[in-house]
């Protein structure tokens, strides 16, 4: 999202993370993803590092806060099952204090998406604001891209700001149903 945003032209790399090819293997043997290599070679393997990069005049103060405090929390409450909702509700009150900043769009953007797909009752009970701001986000055609889920084996060369080049893509990618 923060290299679609910040108008860089990338190439994009669909792969089955079950199946990693020898070549990403090669550059990242740990296999995490995502993971970008730089025009010089240097690698950067972590998303915050990638949005920090991307995104060189934000302020990632308040993010990096709410992130350290955050990420654990959603963690625990997405993938371990755990309920942590009074612990989450000061969290989300400080997220839309920063909502409008580009960097929280793209830090937490998925996080958020998936508690309301898991939530969706107390997420609009409680934060209204939040399912709003979620559908401003997936509205911007700046992050049209970073917001499509592509066919494994997908490899295609992304500048959103190129008018022919975009019609192109689209036209002939095979672009699979937006996550739910």
């Amino acid at each position: 999202m923060a290299l679609c945003f910040a108008n860089i032209q990338f190439e994009l790399r669909e792969f089955s993370v079950k199946e990693k090819p020898a070549e990403f293997l090669e550059i990242s043997p740990d296999g995490t993803v995502p993971l970008l290599v730089l025009p010089n070679g240097d690698i950067i393997s972590e998303s915050i590092d990638i949005v920090k990069w991307a995104l060189p005049n934000e302020n990632f103060s308040l993010q990096t806060k709410l992130s350290e405090q955050m990420l654990p929390t959603l963690r625990s409450l997405l993938y371990d099952k755990k309920p942590c909702h009074d612990q989450l509700k000061p969290l989300l009150l400080e997220l839309m204090k920063v909502s409008s900043s580009v960097a929280t769009k793209v830090i937490f953007f998925r996080h958020v998406k998936k508690l309301i797909h898991e939530y969706r009752d107390w997420m609009i009970d409680h934060f209204p604001s939040i399912t709003s701001w979620l559908k401003e986000i997936e509205q911007d055609t700046r992050f049209e891209f970073a917001l499509n889920r592509y066919k494994v084996g997908c490899q295609l060369l992304i500048n959103p700001y190129t008018p022919k080049i975009r019609q192109r893509i689209i036209e002939k990618l095979q672009i699979l149903e937006p996550e739910s």
